[in-house]
């Protein structure tokens, strides 16, 4: 696992980093909820709980977070 990974691992769920791993690929709610098995109420649930964990607020601090670290 490389640092970069280590640092996300660190802050998020494995759950929490699939639904980032789907942001970084642009898909809305609704495909990371099909993606992954979910209802999409679910997938605000982990967003919400990113965005706590990683002190933003939305999804393009998100990727910018993403981006500064490396990661994807």
């Amino acid at each position: 696992m490389t640092e970069r990974n280590k640092t996300m691992t660190h802050h998020l769920t494995p759950k929490q980093i699939e639904v980032m791993r789907c942001l970084a690929q642009g898909m809305p709610n609704k495909l990371i909820a099909y993606k992954m098995g979910i209802r999409t109420s679910t997938v605000k649930v982990h967003l919400n709980r990113i965005y706590t964990r990683l002190n933003i607020t939305n999804r393009l601090q998100a990727l910018l977070w993403l981006t500064e670290h490396g990661i994807f």
